[in-house]
C-alpha cells in the first residue's frame, strides 16, 4: 500500500508542518497551531495538495488521538477547578442560548415542535462550528 504518491504526500505534510511549527514557535505561539494550520493549507480546504487516502486518513485519526492525549497529559486539575464556573458558563451559553433562540424563533413562526427542535439543534451546532474557525 506504500505508493510514491503516499511518500510524497507524507514528506510534504511533515515538511510544511515542521516549517510552520518552527515559525509559530519563533513568534511565541504554540508550535501545534502552526502544524494544524499546515494541515488546513495543504488539505482540500485551501490548496488541495494532499488528497485523502486510507493511509492518510488513518494517520490523521492517530494524530487526533495523540493530540488529545498530549492535551490531557498537560491538564492541571487544580487549575481546571479554579476556572470551572466561567468555563461552564461559556460552554453552556454557547449551546443553550442558540438552541433556545432557534427553538422559539421557529416555533413563533409556525413551525412544529419537531421542526423547531431540529432547527435549534442545527443552529446550535453551526454556531459551535463557527466558533472553532
Amino acid at each position: 500500500m506504500i505508493t510514491p504518491e503516499l511518500i510524497v504526500s507524507l514528506l510534504l505534510i511533515l515538511t510544511v508542518a515542521s516549517i510552520l511549527g518552527f515559525m509559530f514557535s519563533r513568534f511565541g505561539l504554540p508550535e501545534m497551531l502552526g502544524q494544524l494550520l499546515a494541515g488546513v493549507i495543504l488539505g482540500p480546504t485551501l490548496l488541495g495538495a494532499v488528497t485523502a487516502s486510507p493511509p492518510i486518513e488513518m494517520l490523521a485519526e492517530w494524530g487526533i488521538f495523540f493530540v488529545m492525549f498530549h492535551t490531557g497529559m498537560e491538564l492541571d486539575p487544580k487549575e481546571l477547578l479554579e476556572h470551572i464556573w466561567p468555563s461552564l458558563s461559556v460552554a453552556l451559553g454557547g449551546f443553550i442560548l442558540p438552541f433556545t433562540l432557534g427553538f422559539f424563533t421557529n416555533w413563533m413562526f409556525g413551525g412544529t415542535i419537531y421542526q423547531s427542535l431540529f432547527l435549534s439543534a442545527w443552529v446550535s451546532q453551526s454556531r459551535q462550528l463557527q466558533s472553532r474557525l
